[in-house]
């Protein structure tokens, strides 16, 4: 038996994207829209990531690919452009020339402070009204969705 059509503005693609699509918008206004020209979402996620993780090891270019599941192109831009912006300086390992440690500057060290209050404030707004329950059921969600997608990958590639 034939399935019916589902509306395409029902499917959990489409809502997941108008949500993501909604969240970026929102949050590189709220959190971002009065920093520095150079500042926006991406480099904010980057900068608290590699200031939290860094204190533990060091950061290499495949580990932000791995950790926000983005492609090694995206990553590459984004790192040419918060070095040129003085957010981030590669350094040379000593064992291997070929990997380039990521560090945070000074000037985006004091930028992390404004930035993970930001990101906090901006977090309220996104959970106001869900109750605990609802946003351990929404993660439970997401968690299977992103299973799915990941174990799918193969098959699609």
């Amino acid at each position: 038996m034939k399935q019916a059509h589902k509306d395409c503005n029902a499917t959990l693609g489409f809502v997941i994207k108008d949500l993501s699509n909604i969240l970026k918008r929102k949050l590189d206004h709220v959190v971002f829209g009065d920093t520095e020209e150079f500042m926006s979402g991406a480099h904010g996620w980057l900068i608290c990531y590699l200031h939290e993780e860094g204190k533990k090891r060091d950061i290499y270019q495949r580990d932000i690919e791995q950790h926000f599941n983005i492609r090694r192109s995206s990553v590459t831009g984004l790192l040419q452009k918060m070095e040129k912006n003085g957010l981030i300086v590669r350094e040379s390992v000593e064992n291997d020339a070929r990997l380039k440690k990521i560090m945070l500057t000074p000037r985006a060290v004091e930028n992390h402070l404004m930035i993970t209050q930001r990101i906090d404030a901006f977090d309220q707004i996104l959970e106001a009204g869900i109750t605990p329950e609802e946003r351990e059921i929404f993660i439970r969600v997401a968690d299977k969705i992103k299973h799915n997608l990941e174990s799918g990958e193969d098959q699609s590639e």
